[in-house]
């Protein structure tokens, strides 16, 4: 009998099969092991998120099922990205991926050469997806019960020149009258900043998030730690300086253990799902058909992702949409 030959798997195929989502390599197909000729002819997709324990991350993972599960010519791996949206949007106008999540705003200025970019990304939106606040959370034990109250305390900012340090260092931080060298800013990812808070090395966490987050209902449930709104005042120049942002009222229920009133406004920004310009019309048309005609699985990740439905897609995006993806909103009336 003739010996069946086995391909062998390079490191790199191991990586991208395997890494990430513990477990999440059966989003492709196939298990570890020898790939299937179908599992080797497949077009590897690369999905840029955040943290690999945030709300990008577990859509993203939705999003992907939707397309592995409907089009097995593809297999899209979601990937962890420390700058969050503008590194998203800088690895997709390198080619380095072609798909991402991004804040409105750090789309909108990708798309149009703005700051921190230095010229216009090859980027186009998607579909509009969940939305974020503005968590400022901190220890009990710290004293801290206004955004005032961070002067002089040890406060997680982000990583260093990602997102949510540089909305907090020109935005939200300054609308309320803090430069970073008002406290002790700490640089790290979410994952970091929860277990410094759990370990009371830092006082405050300051990023921009959706909620529920897992780390976050953890860590209410491991220390006392309480919810810090915005100040009004500095909520409404905000907005008006940077209409991407909203009014929004954040409930108690999304946080149970977490200190603060049943219902507080917070400052509440969009999420878009992003992709490289230069993808084709037809990949991107049966990308769109594959998620919403599935939708159902993205609406079981997580309660906050229900707000995602194909009458929503293309409303209120930053950017121009893919001509793949308009046309399939054409076609179903929604746009």
């Amino acid at each position: 009998m003739k010996r069946e030959s086995k391909k062998i798997i390079t490191r790199r195929d191991f990586i991208k099969d395997s890494a990430l989502l513990g477990g999440g390599f059966c989003l492709g197909g196939s298990l570890l092991g020898v790939p299937t000729l179908a599992h080797a002819k497949k077009r590897e997709i690369t999905f840029g998120t955040a943290s690999p324990v945030g709300g990008y991350m577990l859509l993203a993972t939705g999003i992907a099922r939707c397309i592995n599960d409907k089009l097995p010519q593809y297999n899209v791996t979601p990937v962890p990205e420390p700058r969050t949206s503008i590194g998203n949007v800088r690895a997709i106008d390198r080619r380095e991926r072609e798909l991402g999540l991004a804040i409105a705003n750090v789309a909108y200025n990708g798309y149009t050469g703005q700051k921190p970019f230095k010229a216009k990304q090859a980027i186009n939106s998607w579909f509009a997806a969940h939305f974020a606040i503005w968590n400022v959370i901190a220890l009990e034990s710290s004293g801290i019960k206004t955004i005032a109250d961070l002067k002089g305390k040890k406060v997680v900012v982000g990583k260093p020149r990602g997102t949510n340090d540089i909305m907090n260092r020109t935005l939200l931080l300054k609308a309320h009258g803090l430069s970073y060298g008002d406290f002790k800013p700490e640089m790290v990812g979410l994952k970091e900043a929860v277990n410094l808070m759990k370990d009371k090395h830092v006082d405050a966490l300051s990023i921009i998030a959706a909620p529920p987050l897992a780390a976050i209902s953890e860590l209410s449930m491991s220390r006392k730690v309480r919810f810090i709104p915005p100040d009004k005042k500095a909520m409404a120049a905000i907005i008006k300086k940077a209409p991407f942002f909203y009014s929004w009222d954040f409930g108690k229920s999304y946080y149970p253990n977490m200190i603060m009133p049943e219902s507080v406004a917070v400052l509440a920004i969009n999420h878009v799902v992003i992709c490289g310009n230069y993808l084709s019309n037809e990949m991107m048309y049966n990308f769109t058909k594959a998620v919403f005609e599935q939708i159902d699985i993205i609406h079981n990740v997580r309660k906050d992702f229900k707000v995602i439905t194909l009458t929503r897609a293309p409303k209120g995006l930053p950017i121009p949409i893919h001509p793949g993806a308009k046309q399939y909103y054409k076609e179903k009336g929604v746009l």
